[in-house]
């Protein structure tokens, strides 16, 4: 083997071995787990609710009626992470049981406020009986916008479900599966726009859209639930 071949392979050892500690250096975390069975007072020291009221317990959290904004009747419930995004990538997972009637729910994250961040959400409402999974963002207040959507994905009012949004740099994945079969999968990739607005964000949580004075036909009836809320960080 010639001195260039020796240093070549060399080289390429040494690469290798480097990938590899640093892969086995990364850890997953757990920064987030909540079942929501504790009292309301104690859980509302860690979830801000912006633009409604939620009630946490008894193994769900839920909107109550009436209280969502007038203007978007869309209203959030987060929670801020100790630290920036995982250096290399994050999950957020929601074990979210559908209205028996209509639904319209999903996760946030990252975001930074009701008009900067990006949502994953389930929505099975009449103009989508047969469920409407979407990848979405609000971006310097304007009106809500679907970045990436999959309709008839067959879900069913007053099933279980897990809504999941992984992101890793600029990824961002959302899907829905039930008893460990995926129902369906989308990913978007977040622009120079996205990332000034709300990038570097770091609050994640839930949404709801709420049905407001009887005048939509795309929003939740109010009676879906979230049961649990998990949070993981790769770093």
């Amino acid at each position: 083997m010639s001195r260039l071949n020796r240093f070549v392979a060399l080289l390429v050892g040494v690469v290798l071995t480097l990938t590899l500690a640093y892969g086995a250096n990364a850890r997953i975390r757990t920064v987030v787990r909540e079942p929501f069975n504790g009292t309301a007072p104690e859980l509302g020291h860690r979830w801000h609710d912006i633009d409604g009221d939620w009630r946490r317990g008894k193994g769900s959290a839920r909107i109550v009626e009436g209280s969502v904004s007038a203007q978007t009747n869309v209203a959030y419930s987060v929670r801020e992470l100790q630290s920036s995004y995982g250096k290399r990538g994050l999950a957020v997972t929601s074990k979210v049981r559908l209205s028996p009637g209509w639904s319209n729910i999903g996760i946030v994250g990252p975001f930074r406020g009701a008009g900067n961040h990006l949502f994953c959400k389930i929505e099975r409402t009449k103009p989508h009986p047969e469920g409407f999974l979407a990848i979405g963002r609000r971006l310097n207040g304007h009106k809500p916008e679907i970045l990436a959507h999959e309709n008839q994905i067959g879900v069913i009012g007053g099933d279980r479900y897990i809504l999941k949004a992984t992101r890793k740099g600029a990824n961002t994945t959302c899907s829905i599966s039930q008893n460990g079969s995926r129902l369906g999968r989308l990913t978007y990739t977040m622009r120079a726009a996205d990332r000034a607005a709300f990038g570097s964000g770091r609050e994640v949580g839930l949404r709801i859209r709420l049905v407001a004075r009887g005048t939509r036909r795309d929003e939740d009836d109010g009676r879906s639930r979230f049961e649990r809320f998990v949070v993981k960080t790769m770093s």
